[in-house]
């Protein structure tokens, strides 16, 4: 018989069979660990700071720990697109805001409502009631984004606030009505470091307020509807102001320590006479719209006024043309010359390229001595005409 050949043993180990691995009590100990319940409560607080009103109060229904938990946040933010009906947001701030003055070891430092549009409206006797007992918790910083008609009325109630060091009111409603002094002679808001308006106000009251700040840093007055700016503030470091482009207004600024300073206004039936003190300013940004030869010495106003400046960005975004005289000096009145820039280092001008515009760009070279850097821009179809 044949016999049969023996197959060669392979010399391979041979592979080992699968097995379900117990897991140790002790990793399972280590994987079943809640690590966010064992974070403090303090650090707890400050991440729930960090969510809107609506956000902060789902996390009640994590254990009982988390009930009251969002209640002792710092910071409280409401917002009217958060609950579809407007009474529930309305019986939500109350309840949360009555909360925290049955504590009164919990402060209340920072506040903002958003009312919504004007088709969700939230009546401003609940928004006075809220501010009151804001300031009762000694809140620090406002924020108040409302809508709706009537929306100054609240301007007499907010600058009594006397604990309040950042404000920002904001408003889009247009009051089409004579717009009246309605703040009285004395002002309790006099602590601001910040402040940012987008109201309609009477210039004795936004002066009024203005001048009763002596540790205000910031300032920004975008939009506002005011005929005269007249302002003097020691402190100041930052000035941003963005007037309203259907009011003509008189601007007069003086800033011993001012930085920055940032405007974007109309230069043809808007602003009149433009005067200010700056010497101390680092950077200054111009935005300049409807640009004509009658209104090219208010541009050498501004620029005198800033003349220290060490960086200057000038955006000519519009020229006006009148009776067709569109071939104009746009940075240089006729007749004069323009101020010496001694600090200037940094310089941008976005602005059209014709024969007189690259005439007054190279006189302004030749009036920065310690220039080292020069950016131009081409501005392309910025022309419009009164025909």
């Amino acid at each position: 018989m044949a016999r049969r050949r023996s197959q060669p043993r392979s010399n391979l180990p041979l592979p080992p069979l699968a097995m379900k691995r117990r897991r140790s009590p002790r990793k399972q100990r280590k994987e079943k660990v809640d690590h966010l319940s064992n974070l403090p409560d303090a650090l707890l607080i400050t991440i729930l700071s960090l969510l809107s009103l609506k956000q902060a109060a789902c996390t009640s229904v994590l254990s009982s720990r988390f009930r009251n938990l969002w209640t002792a946040c710092p910071n409280l933010k409401v917002a009217r697109v958060d609950f579809p009906f407007g009474r529930r947001f309305v019986d939500v701030t109350t309840r949360c805001l009555r909360l925290r003055l049955r504590n009164p070891q919990i402060k209340l430092l920072n506040f903002s409502i958003h009312s919504g549009g004007r088709d969700r409206d939230v009546p401003v006797y609940s928004i006075s009631k809220w501010l009151k007992y804001a300031h009762s918790l000694g809140v620090r910083e406002l924020s108040l984004y409302v809508y709706f008609d009537h929306s100054c009325s609240l301007l007499p109630l907010i600058f009594s606030l006397s604990s309040i060091q950042s404000l920002v009111f904001q408003t889009h409603a247009v009051r089409t009505d004579g717009i009246e002094p309605i703040l009285p002679d004395i002002i309790h808001l006099t602590h601001l470091k910040s402040l940012h308006l987008r109201v309609d106000m009477h210039h004795l009251d936004l002066t009024r307020l203005l001048n009763a700040q002596k540790d205000l840093e910031y300032l920004w007055l975008a939009n506002v509807n005011v005929e005269k700016i007249n302002i003097e503030l020691e402190k100041l470091k930052v000035l941003k102001v963005t007037p309203a482009w259907t009011t003509s207004i008189e601007m007069n600024l003086y800033f011993p320590f001012l930085e920055i300073l940032e405007i974007a206004i109309s230069l043809h039936g808007v602003l009149q006479c433009f005067k200010g003190k700056m010497p101390r300013i680092r950077k200054a940004t111009i935005w300049i719209q409807k640009l004509n030869d009658k209104s090219v010495p208010l541009l050498g106003q501004i620029l005198s006024c800033i003349a220290n400046v060490e960086e200057l960005n000038l955006y000519i975004e519009e020229m006006f043309v009148i009776g067709g005289n569109w071939n104009f000096h746009p940075l240089v009145e006729q007749g004069k010359e323009l101020p010496t820039f001694p600090n200037l280092r940094k310089l941008k001008i976005y602005v059209l390229c014709y024969e007189k515009s690259i005439q007054d760009v190279v006189s302004l070279l030749h009036h920065a001595p310690v220039l080292e850097s020069f950016n131009l821009v081409h501005a392309v179809s910025n022309i419009n005409s009164d025909s």
